[in-house]
C-alpha cells in the first residue's frame, strides 16, 4: 500500500510535493522505480487467476472484457492489517526495536520513535550530516574510502544503482 500511495502522491505532485527540488526529484524517481518494480513482482508472483469473460456489445466489433459480475476471492484487509500489526517487530519480545538495531553501514539511523534521523521530512538524506557521523567516518576508514560529503553521496548512489541492477536482472 505504501508504494501505491507514493505513486498516487507523485502523480499529484503539485499538491503533495509543491516545493520539490531537483535533487529530491532524482530521489523520487529512484523511489518510484523501486515501487513499480515491487508492484510488478507482486503481480507476477501473486497473479489473480480469476477468469474474466468476453461479451459482445452493440458498440464494439470485437468482444470486450466483462468485468461486472466477476467473483473474486480477496483477503479481509482489516484482519490482515491487524495480524500484521500484532506480529510486527515493534511488538516482538525477541526482536529488538528498530531504534536499538544497528545498521552495518549507517549505524543507529533511527531515533527512539523509529524516525529516520538522516533524512528530512521528504525522506531525502542530508549527505553533509551523514558524512560527519562518527560511525560513518569509522566505517569509511575501514572500507578504505573517503569520508567526505561527496564520498558518502557517491557511495549511496552506487549502492542504490547496484540494488536496482540486482532487482532488474
Amino acid at each position: 500500500m505504501h508504494c501505491i500511495n507514493y505513486i498516487y502522491q507523485t502523480i499529484n505532485g503539485d499538491y503533495y510535493f509543491p516545493n520539490i527540488t531537483e535533487g529530491q526529484k532524482k530521489k523520487q524517481k529512484s523511489h518510484l522505480s523501486h515501487c513499480l518494480y515491487h508492484l510488478m513482482s507482486s503481480a507476477k508472483c501473486q497473479a489473480d487467476m480469476t477468469p474474466v469473460l468476453l461479451h459482445w456489445t452493440v458498440d464494439d466489433h470485437v468482444p470486450v472484457l466483462k468485468w461486472d459480475g466477476v467473483q473474486r476471492s480477496c483477503v479481509d484487509w482489516e484482519s490482515l492489517m491487524k495480524w500484521g500489526d500484532e506480529h510486527s517487530m515493534t511488538h516482538s519480545e525477541t526482536m529488538p526495536s528498530v531504534s536499538k538495531m544497528k545498521h552495518p553501514i549507517y549505524g543507529h539511523f533511527v531515533d527512539e520513535r523509529g524516525r529516520f534521523i538522516l533524512a528530512n521530512a521528504e525522506g531525502v538524506v542530508d549527505f553533509e550530516e551523514f558524512s560527519q557521523r562518527p560511525d560513518y567516518q569509522q566505517w569509511a576508514r575501514e572500507q578504505g574510502m573517503g569520508a567526505g560529503k561527496e564520498d558518502a553521496e557517491r557511495f549511496l548512489e552506487e549502492f542504490a544503482r547496484k540494488q536496482n541492477e540486482r532487482h532488474h536482472h
